[in-house]
């Protein structure tokens, strides 16, 4: 028998299954955090040019960014450079696109990515921005501004100066007081 013919019942069989086969383009992954003291109100800036952004408070007076990057190899994972820098209560840290990546044509292209997981003062101004990914703010009060070129906006109990906004994606807001200002492409 043809070997075609003998691979055919087994492709069958596993499409018919509802097999699902996942394969992880991002098979490097970096972890690392930052951790900033803060006296009085945090103005906390957080910028990536691809990954999610996750925020929520907690009871420590600190703010604490952790930082997952992914990669396909581990040289793409070093390329993405992590800036941070604070004065007085303004913290900023923004993940920078590595200069190796650009456009390279139509097709799939993996590229590095890093998400940040964030923990700060229930009272805090937060400016986050992610050029693709989604962002998530919880419990948070204080002068609030997230946007997002491609990706979800979720927002949950939050007070205060709200404005949200996603080039391409959805805006969920559970239990806000203050000024909303909602935009989504």
């Amino acid at each position: 028998m043809h070997p075609a013919f003998r691979a055919a019942p087994l492709a069958l069989a596993v499409a018919a299954s509802g097999c699902v086969i996942s394969v992880d383009s991002q098979a490097q992954v970096v972890r690392d955090e930052k951790r900033f003291t803060i006296s009085g109100v945090p103005d906390v800036r957080l910028t990536t040019f691809d990954g999610a952004i996750e925020i929520r408070s907690w009871e420590q007076p600190d703010v604490l960014v952790e930082i997952e990057k992914r990669g396909t190899t581990q040289e793409a994972v070093e390329e993405l450079e992590v800036l941070t820098s604070q004065d007085g209560r303004r913290i900023e840290l923004e993940v920078k696109r590595p200069r190796s990546e650009g456009f390279r044509g139509i097709g799939f292209h993996p590229s590095a990515s890093a998400t940040l997981r964030v923990s700060l003062p229930r009272r805090s101004d937060v400016m986050a921005r992610s050029g693709d990914g989604s962002i998530r703010i919880e419990r948070v009060e204080g002068r609030i501004e997230v946007r997002t070129g491609d990706g979800s906006i979720r927002g949950l109990d939050l007070t205060g100066d709200l404005t949200m906004q996603t080039g391409d994606g959805s805006v969920t807001v559970e239990g806000a007081a203050g000024r909303l200002e909602l935009e989504t492409g």
